[in-house]
């Protein structure tokens, strides 16, 4: 566990998704597409940070795929 204050970047987007949500399904291949971008990019790496959170998932919803 953590708080978002501890996260050492000088942005944190925060998106919210649901596994049941068509408009989440829809976002989540750009939100990925995002991620990779960032990582790849020295600039960026660690001053964004990406956390997605699985709003009413199960643990197996809400895995990293």
């Amino acid at each position: 566990m953590f708080k978002i204050p501890q996260i050492k970047a000088k942005l944190v987007v925060v998106e919210i998704f649901s596994f049941y949500c068509p408009y989440c399904q829809k976002d989540a291949p750009k939100v990925n597409a995002l991620y990779e971008l960032i990582e790849n990019n020295p600039e960026l790496k660690n001053k964004i940070k990406l956390i997605g959170l699985g709003a009413g998932n199960s643990p197996f919803e809400s895995r990293d795929v």
